[in-house]
């Protein structure tokens, strides 16, 4: 209990700027890409289970449509909204999991005319989208502030000169170490050149190492179109549209790696942007009540706000549908959930060793407020996999009870 308690308290509670409902692909972990149409029909976003046994890649979403070339376009899991971030190379849109719904969209705003996007990657500690733009012999990176919508371009942009008549087409980023990898490539009829360029996220066009990358030869098309990043398990995954290698980060500035084996994406358009979106799991258990003195609010329940990611500082948990006024707590327990004991109008199924938390007073109309209280998941990959238990627990006035069904859940790895 103490490390996982102390990491609450140093995440800090600070305000959730967005609700979102989480969504969950599986629970384990699984590459995601977008990929576009070669019609006038809407591209397609994908998801392959790469790491067991190499399974074929299956349609999940719908998403914008064509491109102009096939380095344009980029992917990026956002785990505060459950959502991907798109581009075909012009175009940014968020796209929730949960639903295919588009919750944010706007032109990309390009440094270079003669640039597109051909790369997009999440910084989910200072709440940025970071984008990528090439063009022959040309590399940009700039970000945006993804604190509103549509997202905020930043003063940070930076351009480097990549050797003539090379591009860069995919991007990734590293929560933990603050560092940028992106693609460059030297086209080649047969086999292109690939390589991974490492910059620290303060100075990205600061290139600290490069590193040659092989894997997938045999797979017509060898491009490198897009990059995710695994923090869990220190892993690059590039992707050459049809085929996919990882990367074993063994020590990131000095250009230490491990190239794996190709995994081939089997079905369907080539990947033109890649992500990575961990895998976790969440269930409830018992149901939630209210005593008399409280009013009878019958959806009473408690939910988690977006995925509970590493270093996603907008992660919370918020008690809904409640009767107004009520005061709040949720107590948080390091472990699966009890058996269940009889406690108020219900059960009470956290573990021993559980830490209260005030959340708050509850807001809104009757048996429609709500409250939220911050849960920021600090930046320690010790922290992935791990179980929590999670109940709230209300009172109305100085009579009045109440109890929330309990979540378990993992936190994303």
């Amino acid at each position: 209990m103490t490390r996982i308690a102390k990491h609450v308290l140093l995440g800090g509670l600070l305000p959730l700027l967005v609700s979102a409902p989480p969504a969950q692909i599986a629970n384990q972990g699984r590459i995601v890409g977008w990929t576009a149409s070669t019609t006038t029909a809407s591209g397609e976003v994908h998801v392959q289970d790469m790491d067991n046994n190499c399974q074929a890649a299956t349609p999940l979403l719908k998403v914008l449509g064509t491109t102009a070339s096939f380095w344009c376009g980029g992917t990026a899991y956002d785990p505060a909204h459950g959502s991907l971030w798109v581009s075909d190379g012009s175009q940014l849109v968020e796209i929730r999991l949960s639903d295919g719904k588009i919750i944010c969209k706007m032109q990309a705003m390009i440094m270079n005319k003669s640039g597109v996007v051909s790369g997009l990657a999440v910084d989910r500690k200072g709440r940025k989208l970071i984008q990528l733009e090439t063009a022959k012999s040309y590399a940009g990176l700039r970000s945006y502030s993804l604190k509103t919508c549509p997202p905020t371009a930043l003063r940070d942009g930076c351009t480097t000169t990549l050797p003539t008549g090379y591009y860069s087409g995919g991007l990734a980023f590293d929560d933990v170490e603050d560092l940028v990898y992106f693609s460059v490539t030297k086209p080649g009829f047969q086999v292109p050149y690939n390589e991974v360029w490492v910059a620290d996220a303060s100075n990205r066009c600061n290139i600290l190492c490069k590193v040659a990358v092989g894997g997938c030869i045999h797979f017509f098309g060898t491009d490198a179109t897009g990059l995710a990043y695994d923090a869990a398990k220190k892993t690059i995954y590039m992707t050459f549209g049809g085929g996919t290698v990882p990367i074993q980060v063994v020590d990131p500035r000095k250009c230490q790696f491990k190239t794996g084996a190709c995994c081939t994406k089997q079905s369907g358009s080539p990947y033109a942007g890649l992500a990575w979106v961990p895998g976790w799991s969440s269930f409830k258990k018992g149901t939630s009540c209210l005593t008399k003195g409280c009013p009878f609010c019958s959806n009473l329940g408690l939910d988690l706000v977006g995925t509970p990611a590493i270093g996603n500082v907008e992660f919370g948990l918020t008690i809904h549908d409640g009767p107004t006024g009520a005061a709040s707590i949720i107590a948080i327990g390091p472990m699966t959930c009890g058996k269940g004991t009889h406690f108020l109008c219900g059960a009470l199924w956290l573990p021993g060793g559980s830490l209260p938390l005030y959340s708050g007073i509850l807001t809104g109309t009757q048996c429609q407020a709500s409250t939220t209280l911050p849960l920021p998941v600090p930046v320690d990959t010790n922290l992935c996999g791990a179980t929590l238990c999670v109940q709230g627990l209300i009172a109305c006035g100085t009579s009045g009870f109440g109890i929330t069904e309990a979540i378990q859940f993992s936190i994303a790895k």
